[in-house]
């Protein structure tokens, strides 16, 4: 167990360290030349505070982006570097305020990621709290779309209130255009955003390089089939009162498993965090003592597994993922004659999963490490029509599995 553990530990580490590098470029504060080379692309989904980026001319090293100008992956992602007063009025509904007053972190530099360039463009900054912002930036200025929502009562009753001032801000800023029209119900998302700029632009003659755009993140659901083997250590103990018997025996039961997978993945991640959840079907039967009895067992496992891929060049990505899932057994006994009755009982179960495997395109292959967290006794049987005698049945904590995948 500390050894698997301590495994896991390490390929989390080694994760961590791997480097993505893609041809890129960063600007210099206060300078105006671009230097091109290599940047370690992350795919980031939260705005990062520092890049890795080498050159012919520089050494590779870490730049935190007070450092910059600018930054971007080619053909990909491009970041600016901006002094902005930004909103940091709590959003999430149990921490809104009971005032329309906004707090405002004044003169922060953070990097925004261009969605729009164009003579009015459109900037996006996603925080660590997941808290999403837009801005517009002109040759002048840079400043925040705010959309703020706050807790007031009325009439007695605590109120939700959305107060929408982007749309005022965006009324004022496309005014000169004159085909604008009120943004009464323009909502705060970039789709709806970019079809906005892109007709303010288009009316004042844009003269920038227009309309380069950039994907906001958006989540992609996968389907999956899933079939393998499940290895487990069962113990079997007997005893007959009657004939003065104890026997005990230890065995690996394999039981065949299959299943489906629904998968959550970020756009901007897809080869590097994913949300799977499982449906697992297993099946085993077994012989017990004394021989003339079978038990099958049938569980129905529901899971939850957080995955991530490290970046490697080739066709080849090794990952990583833990999780859990809950494991509702069936069980049945038959008996090949009439000296006990049959028995039908359910138990459940719940398991800790550790995982790692590798994925080559659709195919994926994957060994897993189920810990359990409840008692581990499938069943105790009892029966007397001839003789008092037990029968129970446990299984290792620990079980192995083997998974092969296909995703659609």
């Amino acid at each position: 167990m500390k050894y698997t553990l301590l495994i896991l530990i390490l390929i989390s580490i080694t994760a961590k360290a791997q480097t993505n590098f893609k041809p890129g470029y960063i600007i210099v504060k206060n300078q105006t030349d671009t230097l091109f080379g290599q940047i370690d692309d992350q795919n980031w989904d939260i705005n990062p505070q520092e890049i890795l980026f080498s050159s012919k001319i520089l050494p590779e090293r870490k730049y935190d982006i007070e450092e910059l100008g600018a930054f971007g992956v080619n053909n990909k992602d491009h970041y600016r570097v901006r002094k902005i007063d930004l909103d940091i009025t709590p959003f999430e509904i149990n921490n809104l305020k009971r005032t329309s007053e906004l707090d405002v972190d004044k003169g922060k530099t953070l990097a925004l990621r261009l969605i729009l360039k164009a003579n009015m463009s459109l900037l996006f900054l996603k925080e660590k709290n997941f808290k999403e912002h837009f801005f517009y930036e002109t040759s002048t200025e840079c400043k925040e779309l705010i959309n703020h929502k706050y807790l007031k009562i009325r009439e007695g009753r605590m109120q939700l209130y959305e107060n929408k001032m982007y749309r005022t801000q965006l009324d004022l800023l496309f005014s000169d255009c004159p085909n604008s029209k009120k943004n009464i119900s323009l909502e705060y998302d970039a789709k709806p955003l970019i079809e906005q700029f892109i007709k303010y632009n288009d009316c004042m003659g844009c003269s920038s390089v227009c309309y380069v755009e950039t994907e906001i993140e958006k989540n992609i659901f996968k389907f999956g089939v899933v079939a393998g083997t499940t290895i487990t250590r069962q113990k079997e103990y007997f005893r007959d009162y009657f004939e003065d018997i104890n026997q005990t025996e230890n065995y690996f039961s394999v039981a065949p498993t299959i299943g489906g997978t629904f998968s959550i993945l970020s756009k901007r991640n897809n080869r590097n965090n994913m949300l799977t959840f499982e449906i697992l079907y297993q099946f085993s039967s077994d012989k017990l003592l004394p021989s003339k009895f079978k038990s099958h067992l049938g569980s129905l496992q529901l899971s939850a597994i957080y995955k991530k891929k490290m970046q490697f060049e080739n066709s080849i990505k090794p990952y990583y993922g833990f999780g859990g899932k809950i494991a509702p057994n069936i069980v049945s006994i038959k008996s090949s004659d009439n000296r006990s009755t049959d028995l039908k009982t359910n138990t459940l179960n719940l398991f800790g999963i550790g995982e790692m495997g590798i994925e080559i395109k659709k195919i994926s292959l994957a060994t897993r490490l189920n810990i359990g967290v409840l008692s581990n006794q499938i069943y105790n049987l009892s029966y007397s029509n001839v003789a008092e005698a037990q029968n129970t049945l446990s299984t290792s904590r620990i079980a192995g599995q083997l998974v092969l995948g296909y995703g659609f």
